[in-house]
């Protein structure tokens, strides 16, 4: 199945990106745990389409970073020119019905971020909720500028 059973009854990616924060915290600190345990070597995190499971990393970790929103939100919709190709691959299999879950609308990650804020503050906050102390969200914050 091209989209899980578990994300069908969002209207749109934006309320899968807020099921992604709130429904795999456990995953999402994993991967955070590899960013700290690596702060001086470099780190490829990606998923089947680099969009959807990348795109919520790459926003923590810019948020944390401190970019601008515009910046995050632009970062994000860049990724949907690079998988034309395979969105018109996966158009062939999929109904009509889940196609809205291709599409990498910059308003999804608006809603993401919207959320983001509203509910944690910050990527920093939404670390320190998933189990980081702060002198381990800062050491990810640090690596990640040098």
């Amino acid at each position: 199945k091209v989209v899980p059973e578990e994300v069908r009854e969002y209207r749109d990616l934006g309320g899968v990106y807020i099921f992604m924060l709130e429904a795999h915290k456990a995953g999402i600190k994993k991967v955070f745990d590899i960013f700290l345990n690596h702060p001086y070597e470099a780190v490829l995190f990606h998923c089947s389409a680099g969009k959807d499971r990348t795109g919520v990393i790459a926003a923590l970790l810019l948020d944390l970073a401190g970019c601008h929103e515009h910046d995050i939100v632009k970062d994000y919709s860049e990724s949907y020119a690079y998988n034309l190709g395979m969105i018109d691959k996966l158009e062939e299999i999929m109904d009509e019905e889940n196609q809205k879950y291709l599409a990498s609308s910059p308003r999804y990650m608006l809603i993401l971020l919207d959320y983001l804020r509203e509910h944690y503050g910050s990527a920093y906050g939404y670390l320190l909720d998933i189990g980081f102390s702060e002198e381990e969200a800062n050491d990810i914050k640090e690596a990640f500028l040098i």
